[in-house]
């Protein structure tokens, strides 16, 4: 469903919820976290609704609210920062020399997908959530083959020739 939020409704999210046990699908395609919030009437009840749905393909958005639901969506993930450091020490009167290497492992929890990232994706490109696992991806653009113009093909060859 194609601007999904403009046609929902508290019985098709339930019928969607259900559907799944017998093997319906659905697919839902929006623009803004807040269109759904306003069309079902609140954002517990949007957030209620979108969290009945197994999958997430996020493309671009621009609407500080929709990114803000997108990056919880993704989660939190660890970043793992490895420093180092070498000292050296020589004394000028008697011949003795040290140094020292030192090595230091920090973890940090950030945001999988921060905000200002999701406004600066290029077209096509997307992050997704499918079956537990997250993903960045792009969909390819196919161009079809155009059909080669009626003509003299024979003509044409022995020209260049």
């Amino acid at each position: 469903i194609d601007e999904s939020a403009s046609c929902l409704s508290l019985a098709a999210i339930e019928i969607a919820n259900k559907g799944a046990e017998a093997g319906c699908n659905l697919y839902l395609a929006m623009q803004t976290f807040a269109d759904l919030a306003a069309r079902l009437g609140s954002q517990d009840v949007a957030r209620q609704a979108l969290g009945n749905l197994n999958n997430m393909l996020a493309f671009r958005s621009i609407d500080r609210d929709t990114q803000q639901y997108i990056a919880e969506m993704f989660g939190m993930g660890s970043v793992q920062q490895v420093k180092h450091g070498i000292t050296g020490h020589i004394d000028d009167h008697v011949p003795d020399f040290s140094a020292g290497y030192t090595r230091q492992l920090s973890e940090t929890e950030v945001e999988r997908i921060p905000l200002h990232v999701l406004s600066e994706l290029p077209d096509c490109q997307y992050f997704a959530s499918l079956g537990g696992r997250i993903y960045k991806g792009r969909v390819p653009i196919l161009i079809p083959e155009r059909p080669q113009p009626q003509g003299r093909p024979a003509m044409a060859a022995a020209a260049g020739s």
